[in-house]
């Protein structure tokens, strides 16, 4: 089986691999809403309560309620 290729930041943003922690459970694609909220506070250094809102933001638009 092929390894999978995790993405990473520029160098001068970060480590090659802060994302691995992150996307091993799904081979380096995020499946879950958790897994992008983490992303986000992984990689840019949200707070949970930004990436929750992140999350509320992204959603399908079939989920929202008037």
């Amino acid at each position: 089986m092929e390894q999978p290729v995790y993405p990473a930041p520029s160098p001068a943003h970060g480590r090659p691999d802060e994302l691995r922690s992150v996307l091993d459970r799904t081979l380096g694609v995020p499946l879950f809403q958790e897994q992008a909220m983490r992303v986000a506070m992984v990689a840019a250094n949200f707070t949970p309560e930004e990436a929750d809102r992140l999350r509320r933001a992204t959603r399908p638009s079939s989920t929202l309620r008037a």
